[in-house]
């Protein structure tokens, strides 16, 4: 059992600045936004803040902190000491506080045959229609940089950081749910963004397709992953670990 805290937001500490002429109480402890030495110094003063005990780690983030814990026979005890050493300890240490309106709280089973099977994943508006809509729009900025005269190239790399990562945004959950009219929606966005960039791009199934694959053969190569049985049975991980040790052919 795991038990995760995301964000953890961490309010960081304000400036304050003395009054006029009183120049030996002036501080400002925090460097300029967009400075350089902000990743350096954000590694500096947030190095000390380790989790205490093996079984638990602490995920750190620009804004968010992530305290995940391993909970074996129902002993929680060093996840529950991680999140008071976290709070009480290093957070009062540094002056600073944990936004509890936005700190939740996420239990993930992996145990087999001793809790009911999960309810099913209802997919929400952001695997169709959302998703559809928020793609549409950034349309428009592809149009303006082809009006603007840049090549093929440059459109197609603004297409796959900005349309496509909005398409793909967890596709491998929602995209096998989707109905036909939604996954046609779909489709209209890739074609017309094939025809402002002016070259074939990749189908919204052959994503999905790829996604998928990718993500079976990262499942198979770990033979510790809970879905392993069913990905790839015992047969047939047998003959995959007779072809690797057997090297490619000469």
């Amino acid at each position: 059992m795991i038990r995760h805290l995301p964000q953890h937001q961490i309010h960081p500490p304000t400036r304050r600045r003395a009054p006029q002429g009183d120049r030996s109480r002036a501080s400002a402890p925090a460097p300029p936004k967009g400075c350089v030495l902000s990743p350096l110094l954000f590694t500096l003063l947030t190095h000390d803040c380790s989790a205490i005990h093996l079984s638990c780690l602490i995920v750190k983030f620009a804004d968010d902190t992530a305290v995940v814990g391993r909970i074996a026979n129902n002993d929680e005890s060093d996840y529950r000491q991680e999140v008071e050493h976290l709070e009480l300890g290093w957070c009062r240490q540094n002056n600073l506080c944990i936004n509890v309106k936005k700190t939740k709280e996420m239990i993930v089973e992996l145990q087999k045959g001793q809790t009911p099977p999960l309810s099913p994943v209802h997919r929400r508006d952001c695997g169709g229609s959302g998703l559809q809509l928020q793609a549409h729009q950034r349309l428009y900025f592809l149009r303006r940089l082809r009006r603007a005269g840049l090549g093929s190239s440059v459109l197609t790399s603004f297409y796959r950081c900005v349309v496509e990562s909005v398409l793909s945004s967890c596709i491998i959950v929602w995209h096998g749910s989707c109905s036909a009219a939604e996954k046609k929606a779909l489709q209209r966005v890739v074609k017309a963004a094939q025809r402002t960039v002016g070259r074939s791009l990749p189908t919204t199934m052959d994503i999905y397709t790829s996604r998928c694959r990718k993500r079976a053969s990262c499942i198979m190569k770990d033979p510790t992953h809970t879905c392993t049985q069913t990905v790839c049975p015992p047969p047939l991980r047998q003959e995959a670990a007779e072809h690797s040790r057997a090297g490619p052919p000469d």
